[in-house]
């Protein structure tokens, strides 16, 4: 396949994220681009407004299509996907990669060809904390947050009808598992989990929307994780606490803190947009459909974020520490 702009690509889930990535692509000069819905007045009208193809049959029009985007419900990600695999597609799935682990491991088989969506790894705040890291030795202990108010986050969406309000479909554990593959990421595998997660608002959803997690790692020092749907003050940061000082990351504040032990404080500056990470996964995704690159956020690390979600309800539903 070429590395030019002739890759079509199949949008499934024509809501928010979906249209995203299709102004991405288009911004990058894909043209080839067409969209599925469940729901056909919604598929029209932004198939209508994005000036793309409309596919009215997910499965028998998947022939015209290079590669698919998964944006559609976690519970049907994994059916979507392994349609477009048998077909011969490259498949991209948003996070979380399904709702369930054992649905998900059915997708092992076909893992050289998927790439999940965990946009968060592509912040440059990211890749400095990655960078920084080493430099102060011993980690002691992490912690994290990350908090919004779910109600007003969607302007022109009901908060009430996304599925992230659904009970076993939803909710802050499988939402914001951005946090976990993040985590993981810089800080390997974790082996346990605690949770106290649940729903404390007065939010009209079923999910839980607020949970606190400690995680430990595979290196022996927790982590842990305050994530809601509740604060009306978007809220997203990192402290790592180690022996050669204390290095912060303010996602909302677009900044670093290092500060070394005896040392002066060191602020570096970040764009507080994530508005570019969605377009460098999307350019990372082309290159795996073009045959330049293996994939950048696999199914085997997105199933570790996944396992730490089941296993953070099991722990509030147990009130018991659960091992990996």
């Amino acid at each position: 396949m070429s590395d030019g702009t002739k890759v079509n690509f199949l949008v499934l889930g024509a809501g928010s994220i979906g249209c995203r990535h299709i102004r991405n692509l288009q911004s990058m000069g894909y043209s080839g681009i067409a969209a599925y819905d469940v729901d056909p007045d919604i598929l029209k009208s932004r198939c209508a407004e994005l000036d793309i193809g409309l596919a009215e049959n997910y499965q028998s029009e998947l022939g015209k299509y290079d590669a698919v985007i998964v944006c559609s419900p976690p519970s049907s990600h994994v059916d979507a996907a392994l349609e477009a695999l048998r077909a011969g597609k490259y498949v991209f799935i948003e996070k979380p990669l399904s709702n369930s682990v054992d649905d998900a491991q059915r997708l092992l088989d076909y893992e050289d060809k998927i790439m999940v969506g965990y946009n968060v790894r592509y912040h440059p705040l990211v890749a400095y904390l990655e960078e920084a890291l080493p430099a102060l030795g011993r980690v002691f202990n992490v912690q994290m947050e990350f908090a919004y108010d779910l109600e007003n986050a969607r302007p022109n969406a009901d908060y009430r009808k996304g599925y992230y309000a659904k009970a076993g479909e939803g909710g802050v554990l499988l939402d914001h598992s951005h946090e976990m593959d993040y985590a993981h990421h810089l800080f390997g595998r974790f082996c346990s989990v605690f949770c106290l997660a649940e729903k404390i608002s007065d939010l009209e959803i079923t999910s839980e929307d607020n949970a606190n997690l400690v995680l430990k790692s595979e290196h022996g020092f927790p982590v842990t994780l305050h994530i809601d749907y509740i604060q009306q003050r978007y809220a997203r940061n990192i402290k790592v606490v180690a022996e050669r000082g204390v290095l912060s990351g303010d996602f909302a504040r677009g900044r670093a803190t290092l500060l070394p032990n005896g040392g002066d404080e060191v602020v570096t500056e970040f764009p507080a947009s994530f508005d570019e990470t969605y377009v460098e996964e999307m350019k990372d995704f082309v290159a795996l459909v073009n045959g330049n690159r293996t994939p950048s956020i696999t199914v085997v690390s997105a199933m570790h974020s996944l396992e730490l979600c089941e296993a953070a309800h099991e722990s509030s539903r147990t009130g018991c520490v659960v091992k990996l």
